[in-house]
């Protein structure tokens, strides 16, 4: 065989071509995981009311409160008054909670919002722990809420709650996780529920911190994992809301058990279905904290990916949320560690394997002891920001910043018309849908469910050459995957993919 070497002189030119070329491929084989193109920036200090963010906040739930159009947020506070945030459309918070919310001392720890009594817009939930006293109030369809605590007929020592539907009606259910047994309250259609807990979950044991739902079978129903302190559980649905206990032959558990706070899906390796992730800490157990992540077979079957994909380390994680933070496509994490391990950020190669940017995504590390982490858009703008939850201090607020365009300045005509991908997703109960036009259009904008039904028309008209936005508040909606659909002027057609998780 003969071999032959041939040389070639490059123009600069040809050359420069050649190199960026190249570089396409690489970022194409070996993809950014540095989230370069977005920092994150403090701005606590003028977005967030003074005064009345340091009393131990639990958790953070964002909802239309106030039904005027924007993001605006509850949180649950331990042993001192609940805390309403009105949003005035720029993502700068006021405390609404006089008048609004009654000023009661519970140690709260989780929140549900969904319309209960369908009838006046997002109602609310929250659950106690160590008093057992749950509050449960009623919208007035102005933001003003009225106490309707006797409704649930329950009470237990509670740390997790969700709304969901889970009779397959359009009513929101409730499942409250608890020191003992949990419990699941049908709601009648009018914001009365029944307990059916008996008929519908199996017994439990453990102590439950956190609950989430995904559908980890591809069944097109709603699965359920418990994250417990004493051994993490996964409930198969029936598809009429009766769960079954399929962790030992679906969950690899390690040897020596694990302490969970947080139990998180989402689909981190891009491959369809949702992976689960867990954040552990080790509080007096003797149990590893190390955080643990794992692949979903498409089937449901889950195996360890914690060595080869997630960072390795020694901190008490109390939460960890997921959004695409650096829009290239996947799912990236904030987490947040308690005890003074602050908070961290980690990049997504595309395939779910995890690297720590904090040092370079924020532009001045968060101080404080990390309780919950809420990914949101506060100010509209398409870029995702971050509520930072502190356990006895101040709350944070971090907007994202770009630092490439990733669509084109307001004051310069698009090239291409575009549908983006919606944030956050996944989303709870609303997400940011933007899109850009390079000409002047006859604009739909559709929301269909995933068997092709449309369930929300958000945009119906004439749009304007340039970036545009609209909200999708989806607190009627049941949790899964809804597709959105781009139509202009009748021909051109983009759609995408989001998933509601409650």
């Amino acid at each position: 065989m003969q071999i032959r070497l041939r040389y070639f002189q490059l123009s600069p030119q040809n050359a420069l071509f050649l190199m960026l070329i190249l570089a396409g491929l690489f970022m194409q084989i070996f993809p950014r995981q540095d989230l370069s193109n977005i920092q994150f920036r403090n701005v606590s200090s003028t977005y967030l009311p003074a005064g009345v963010l340091g009393n131990n906040s639990m958790d953070v739930e964002m909802a239309d409160i106030d039904l005027d159009g924007d993001i605006d947020l509850v949180i649950a506070s331990e042993f001192r008054p609940n805390l309403i945030l009105l949003n005035d459309g720029s993502g700068h918070f006021s405390n609404g909670t006089p008048g609004r919310l009654p000023q009661l001392f519970h140690d709260s720890e989780d929140i549900a919002i969904a319309d209960f009594d369908q009838a006046n817009g997002p109602d609310i939930l929250f659950v106690s722990e160590d008093d057992q006293t749950n509050e449960f109030y009623l919208n007035d369809s102005s933001g003003v809420f009225s106490d309707a605590t006797s409704r649930l007929g329950t009470s237990g020592t509670s740390n997790a709650v969700l709304a969901a539907y889970f009779n397959n009606d359009s009513y929101p259910d409730i499942i409250i996780g608890n020191a003992g047994q949990n419990v699941l309250l049908i709601n009648d259609g009018t914001g009365f529920f029944n307990n059916e807990t008996a008929q519908r979950l199996p017994v439990n044991f453990n102590i439950t911190q956190d609950l989430e739902l995904g559908d980890v079978d591809g069944d097109g129903d709603l699965d359920l994992i418990e994250g417990n302190e004493n051994g993490n559980r996964l409930l198969f649905n029936d598809g009429n809301g009766f769960f079954s206990d399929s962790t030992i032959a679906r969950l690899p558990l390690p040897a020596l058990g694990e302490e969970t706070r947080e139990a998180d899906f989402a689909d981190v390796d891009g491959d369809g279905d949702l992976d689960l992730y867990f954040a552990n800490v080790n509080f007096g157990q003797g149990r590893p904290n190390q955080n643990r992540l794992l692949f979903n077979d498409g089937n449901g079957f889950f195996s360890d990916s914690t060595t080869t994909h997630l960072p390795q380390e020694n901190l008490h994680t109390v939460d960890g949320d997921f959004a695409d933070l650096d829009d290239d496509g996947d799912l990236d994490m904030v987490v947040a560690n308690a005890f003074g391990g602050n908070y961290q950020i980690y990049a997504n190669d595309g395939k779910g394997k995890f690297s720590d940017v904090t040092s370079t995504a924020f532009l001045s590390i968060p101080i404080g002891s990390g309780i919950d982490v809420e990914i949101l858009d506060v100010n509209t703008d398409g870029v995702p920001d971050l509520y930072l939850s502190v356990f006895t201090g101040q709350d944070f607020l971090y907007l994202g910043e770009r630092l490439t365009a990733v669509n084109p300045p307001n004051n310069q005509i698009p090239s291409r018309t575009e549908l983006a991908a919606n944030y956050p997703n996944p989303f709870n109960p609303s997400t940011i849908i933007p899109f850009q036009l390079s000409h002047t259009a006859q604009v739909s904008l559709d929301i269909f469910d995933v068997n092709g039904k449309l369930v929300r028309t958000l945009i119906q008209g004439r749009r304007e050459v340039g970036l545009h936005q609209a909200v999708f508040h989806a607190g009627d909606l049941s949790s899964g995957i809804y597709f959105y659909r781009l139509q202009i002027d009748g021909n051109f057609q983009q759609t995408r993919k989001m998933i509601l998780m409650r």
